[in-house]
């Protein structure tokens, strides 16, 4: 089997960022000196990535000690071969309580992962006696996309 390689284009890019995917956050972690990989649930918002995450994470701290991150959403096995990877610092960081924490955007965030608006809104819910939460966002600095195409599919 012989696989062809192209760059996603723009528009391909920005498709691809509207599925609901999860995506492999890298961030640092300075008190071993590695990378820390994490599965998490993102959106994609206004140009920016928007993510939650409960403010005593380990993610949250490698974070505040090194805004730099990476974020790898590919395609499932068997749904071809694609990824998308942004780089980027996050630059906002706002905790549930301050006036800034966008609780539309929170639900968007659960709906985009659920498989109906009742689920959206039992897992809202949970999440609400779950957190507090941190809402954190970065603007991608470099975006790459990626198409691996099987030619005996062609």
């Amino acid at each position: 089997m012989t696989y062809m390689y192209r760059p996603m284009e723009t528009a391909e890019i920005e498709k691809f960022l509207q599925q609901p995917r999860y995506g492999v956050l890298g961030t640092f972690d300075c008190r071993n000196s590695r990378i820390q990989l994490n599965t998490v649930w993102w959106i994609y918002h206004g140009e920016r990535i928007w993510m939650s995450f409960f403010p005593w994470s380990n993610k949250l701290r490698n974070i505040e000690n090194d805004a730099k991150v990476s974020l790898c959403i590919s395609t499932h096995y068997g749904d071809g071969a694609k990824q998308v990877i942004l780089y980027g610092d996050v630059d906002q960081m706002t905790p549930q309580g301050d006036p800034a924490y966008n609780e539309a955007l929170e639900y968007e965030l659960t709906q985009k992962y659920s498989s109906t608006e009742e689920d959206a809104k039992e897992t809202h819910i949970q999440d609400a006696k779950d957190g507090p939460w941190v809402q954190l966002s970065f603007m991608p600095t470099t975006v790459i996309g990626d198409i691996y195409d099987d030619e005996e599919s062609k």
